[in-house]
């Protein structure tokens, strides 16, 4: 199935959308915002994961981050802004400017709901690729997005819905490959109970990198969501996948495990665990398992500590990285942090860690 959509073609869809979604005017709205600066000053060893000429390295980063959201009863918009420079010690390291944009609307009606997310963002490589390609060099990655979504409520248990997703990702550098991502998913819910319901899903995508072949990627995905108490959610998915490479096909399995839980105001914890393909800068579509882990605890109504951990492994290579850390609100407009990071990458070309320690500090008017 032949989804190349461009992501500039979806762009007419996505404000159609948005009209037909955000009928009431602005004034019905209650509008709330935020925006504020941040300094972040960090230590870290071994900084490209490498076994050989390893870089230590002390980096600044200063911020800038604003925000506004409206809400009424039925529909909700949003916009978040945010920029940033990093510059490093250590002259082997390109220092690096970056920016993240999200805009996202959605609308609840009596049958029908829409919701729309559009996200542009530029960041640094030695960021991006530890969960993508494990190429930890010097670049910047180019990502814009566009989903919107629609879902229509048959009777009080059945309905349909259908989500449409286009990526475009560009690097500066030649050692990482562009390509565009577009997916298409259409399914149907159904409510077992108040607590918990089924789904049924199928998605059909498409891989497009610039120097091969497209790969395309069809699976079929049953869903099963409970609510169990109003602090404690799991999520269960599984699926078959057929995926089509340029000059092979295979099959396979993926799922997805998702807790969430919050045994008391001061705790509150995550887990996430799944297979899926992913495509990715190197050029081509992986099968890649993941584990995503995090705890946080209030310490106090101004002091907190966070506690997480997440981890990806494919044929490739297997990434770890574990963070802890705290926060306290010095002021309501001032806030202080501190993390340790542990990172460890291993694959047939490299087995290697790094830890650093990180300080913050966040400023914000209102």
């Amino acid at each position: 199935m032949n989804l190349h959509l461009p992501v500039k073609g979806l762009l007419p869809l996505t404000f159609m959308l948005l009209l037909f979604g955000q009928a009431p005017t602005t004034r019905a709205y209650d509008w709330s915002n935020d925006y504020g600066v941040d300094l972040r000053v960090g230590r870290e060893n071994n900084f490209r994961l490498t076994e050989t000429n390893e870089i230590d390295t002390t980096s600044t980063r200063v911020g800038a981050f604003a925000n506004i959201r409206g809400s009424t009863e039925i529909s909700s918009i949003g916009l978040t802004l945010g920029a940033n420079s990093i510059a490093y010690s250590e002259s082997g390291i390109e220092d690096s400017d970056g920016y993240s944009l999200t805009f996202d609307a959605s609308r609840r009606g009596e049958r029908l709901s829409g919701n729309l997310a559009v996200s542009a963002a530029s960041e640094s490589t030695t960021e991006t690729e530890l969960f993508d390609t494990g190429n930890v060099i010097d670049g910047q990655r180019d990502t814009t997005r566009v989903a919107p979504g629609l879902s229509y409520r048959l009777d009080e248990r059945n309905s349909v819905f259908a989500n449409l997703s286009a990526s475009d990702v560009t690097y500066d550098t030649v050692s990482l490959i562009e390509y565009t991502d577009t997916a298409l998913s259409v399914g149907w819910g159904y409510a077992l109970d108040e607590a918990s319901d089924f789904s049924l899903t199928l998605r059909t995508s498409q891989y497009d990198p610039e120097d091969d072949e497209t790969t395309e990627i069809d699976s079929l995905n049953l869903g099963y969501e409970i609510r169990t108490s109003e602090v404690t959610r799991y999520a269960f998915s599984i699926g078959y996948s057929e995926v089509d490479r340029p000059g092979s096909s295979e099959t396979g399995g993926d799922y997805a495990i998702d807790v969430s839980h919050r045994p008391d105001e001061r705790n509150s914890f995550a887990f996430g665990l799944g297979n899926s393909y992913q495509g990715s800068g190197a050029g081509e579509v992986r099968d890649e398992d993941r584990l995503s882990l995090r705890w946080d605890h209030a310490l106090s109504d101004r002091s907190q500590l966070t506690l997480s951990a997440d981890a990806i492994s494919n044929d490739i290579r297997d990434y770890t990285t574990i963070l802890f850390g705290g926060s306290y609100q010095y002021t309501r407009e001032v806030s202080l942090g501190a993390n340790l990071r542990y990172r460890r990458q291993d694959s047939d070309i490299v087995d290697a860690d790094s830890s650093g320690v990180f300080f913050s500090l966040s400023y914000s008017p209102i």
